[in-house]
């Protein structure tokens, strides 16, 4: 890596290759290297180290060290909550690649609510990433606590369409094969402490009472 510097490969690059090869405490030693010169230099996607961070950092085991490379770039001249080129800020890589301990830095911080209603170029918002691939209410919590609104779009892919979709609609969907009761607990948790609505329409003019009708004749 040091011959790279040495032939000219820029110090913002070479953090930027040390993160994406999972080799952490290289990125973080190089970090130290910048001292108060300006790193907030995005690549062709328009991401910056956060970004690259917000898509690596669950894979790596030691959370002390991802909780050091994060506070250098916190004290460094770069912006945490950027947009890149596809709309989408590290908030939303950290989530979507559940780097869990990036997540709850992020959250920590007042910014982060812009990213919590912002939407990607292709409709994706941090509502529909946690829909996808998490049912930790605790999260959700926190999450609705920083900003979000729980009764935002969902986005969903089927077959030939993109459909938008409220919550309950989604969890009614994603759990049609499983028995209710086994998820009972995180139904009651969005209609009574949530309150998500319960007969929003859908992109298509469907609704959760529909959902839960298909659900049961599957079943």
């Amino acid at each position: 890596m040091y011959l790279l510097l040495q032939k000219g490969v820029s110090i913002v690059q070479a953090i930027e290759d040390a993160l994406e090869n999972h080799k952490f405490q290289l990125a973080y030693t190089l970090l130290h290297k910048v001292g108060s010169r300006n790193i907030e230099i995005p690549n062709e996607k328009g991401q910056n180290l956060m970004h690259i961070l917000g898509m690596n950092s669950h894979e790596c085991a030691d959370l002390s060290l991802v909780s050091k490379i994060f506070r250098s770039l916190s004290q460094s001249k770069i912006e945490l909550f950027r947009k890149d080129s596809l709309g989408r800020y590290a908030f939303h890589y950290a989530l979507k690649h559940h780097g869990s301990f990036l997540v709850e830095q992020l959250l920590a911080r007042p910014e982060v609510s812009q990213c919590l209603e912002s939407k990607s170029v292709d409709g994706e918002n941090a509502l529909t990433i946690y829909c996808e691939s998490y049912d930790q209410t605790s999260l959700l919590q926190r999450m609705v606590e920083r900003g979000m609104n729980v009764n935002g779009d969902v986005r969903v892919k089927q077959s030939d369409a993109v459909v938008y979709m409220g919550m309950l609609q989604h969890v009614l969907m994603k759990h049609k094969v499983v028995p209710v009761k086994d998820y009972q607990s995180t139904l009651d948790f969005l209609c009574d402490s949530l309150q998500v609505q319960v007969n929003r329409q859908d992109s298509q003019g469907e609704t959760p009472l529909l959902q839960a009708v298909k659900n049961n004749n599957k079943s």
